[in-house]
């Protein structure tokens, strides 16, 4: 193996994973010999030394940091204790082990383990499941092969992207790839892509942007038609004139003037306005006016029938996606002004990128068309509800509106409820009453028959005898029993509002729910 190229200033590569000593690893570029990186060390170890894992700080990040102009090299140092304390220590060995453990130790490859232990896993795992070799994966970034380079591929690259200190380093290794680590050895085929992470983050966004831009078409057209359908809607103006009646009517005073108009935030706090009787509110009135009135108000839930999805979106965050686009175009732009000035021949990044700039800014124009509409609408609801369009926030506009149909469906469907309530109690009472009319007949009927078949002549004791009698005696009460049976069976339960009917003489009721009414 070639020895490791001369180095020259910058702080120590990262020590060699795995290790307790050992020869050091590569040295950094501009760095080698006496005067370089070994005469930068006031001090040096004896004997092999344990391995402090610090995650080091770039050089070209110390300014300005609390480690910019340290003086370390002015500490006094006993090296002798700092040996004995964490010398590396090593087991006793024959002769043949100390022999292999030297010869290892000539053998041992400087240019492996120079990546830090839980990224040269992350990264191990990536090329596992890739199975291909890093010449390949390299091939595959500079044709933007999409079979190769899929969303989920690309994230892990653009992770995986060579730092600037392991750049630094290998990019001075001039030997044969196969004498790096594997991971090592992806990174050095990485150095090959010029400007990888730019490029990787680019391919990644064309391979989103259309589902992005029709994502944020979609939802602009939505809070512009949200906007539109509340400004349009014949039945939402109708209504105000009602409130706006109701409300001047309640708030009159012989020396106060009629309001005109009121803030439409007011229709959210319509149904807090409540009876003094009941429990009905004014919204509860307002659906009993318009069922008395107008029955077409109740198209109002139709004519406004986006707004509820409007005013679930963020504006604000479609306006920062729609500028994120449009950065990245004008990256895009200007990388593929790089590209074809560096004109490398097995590069395909201007090729493909350039075909997918165009089509983009075909799609851009439609984007910036769908927000400049949405601007308008916004800025047309806002002055419609005597707001400032500046200061406003459509979803929060349209959001009044919302609430106000929520409270308006819920208000009608109490009213329905009422409406059935007290169809079921007028029905319970007509019932009632009919029962005991039919009482009333079955009781004057049975007071006849007892007066007419009751009474037993002299001649009818003389010919039957007082056997005849007594049977005859029997069967009538017998009959009385039966007709005072039927007539216990037509009877109401009497409990509550339950309308189930007696069985036989059983006293058993039950109580069923009814419908709510306004108490």
């Amino acid at each position: 193996a070639p020895p490791p190229p001369p180095m020259g200033g910058g702080p120590p590569p990262p020590p060699m994973s795995g290790m307790g000593g050992g020869p050091p690893p590569p040295p950094m570029a501009g760095m080698g010999g006496k005067g370089g990186a070994e005469a930068q060390y006031r001090y040096r170890p004896k004997v092999q030394m344990k391995q402090l894992y610090w995650k080091k700080i770039p050089p070209s990040k110390i300014a300005g940091s609390v480690w910019d102009g340290m003086e370390w090299r002015e500490v006094e140092l006993e090296p002798e204790q700092i040996e004995d304390l964490f010398g590396a220590k090593k087991k006793k060995s024959t002769a043949e082990e100390d022999k292999a453990a030297k010869a290892k130790e000539a053998d041992e490859n400087p240019w492996q383990n120079l990546v830090d232990l839980k990224r040269a896993n992350n990264i191990g795992i990536m090329l596992s499941h890739l199975k291909m070799s890093p010449a390949k994966i390299v091939q595959a970034i500079k044709s933007l092969d999409r079979s190769v380079l899929t969303p989920n591929v690309l994230i892990q690259l653009i992770k995986a992207a060579p730092l600037e200190e392991e750049a630094q380093i290998l990019s001075r290794f001039e030997g044969d790839p196969k004498e790096l680590g594997k991971v090592e050895r992806f990174l050095f085929e990485l150095l090959k892509v010029d400007r990888l992470s730019e490029r990787l983050e680019l391919f990644k966004f064309s391979l989103g942007f259309d589902e992005a831009v029709s994502d944020l078409i979609w939802n602009y057209q939505t809070l512009t038609q949200g906007a539109k359908q509340v400004i349009a809607s014949s039945a939402l103006r109708r209504i105000l004139e009602i409130v706006l009646a109701m409300g001047n009517f309640m708030n009159f005073g012989p020396y106060k003037a009629p309001t005109q108009g009121f803030q439409m935030n007011f229709l959210t706090r319509l149904k807090d306005t409540r009876s003094s009787e009941t429990n009905m509110t004014a919204t509860h009135w307002l659906i009993q006016y318009i069922e008395d009135h107008d029955n077409e108000l109740f198209s109002l839930s139709d004519e406004l029938r986006r707004v509820s999805a409007a005013c679930k979106l963020s504006s604000g965050a479609l306006n920062q996606e729609a500028a994120e686009i449009r950065s990245n175009i004008a990256a895009l732009k200007r990388e593929l002004t790089r590209a074809a000035e560096a004109g490398q021949e097995d590069d395909k990044f201007t090729e493909v990128m350039m075909s997918f700039s165009i089509e983009a800014k075909k799609r851009l124009e439609e984007l910036e068309h769908a927000k400049a509409e949405f601007a308008e609408a916004h800025a047309a609801l806002a002055n419609w509800m005597m707001e400032s369009p500046s200061s406003s926030v459509a979803e929060e506009l349209l959001a009044i509106f919302s609430d106000f149909l929520l409270d308006f469906e819920k208000a009608r469907a109490d009213n329905e409820r009422e409406r059935e309530q007290r169809q079921y109690e007028k029905n319970i009472a007509a019932r009632k009453a009919a029962r005991k009319l039919e009482q009333a007949e079955m009781k004057a009927k049975r007071a006849a028959k007892k007066k007419s078949g009751g009474m037993l002549d002299k001649a009818g004791m003389t010919l039957r005898g007082k056997k005849g009698m007594a049977e005859l005696i029997k069967m009538q009460e017998a009959e009385e029993a039966a007709e005072e049976a039927a007539e216990d069976a037509g009877e109401v339960c009497g409990e509550g509002d339950c309308m189930r009917r007696r069985e036989g003489k059983s006293t058993r009721s039950c109580v069923e729910s009814s419908p709510r009414r306004w108490r």
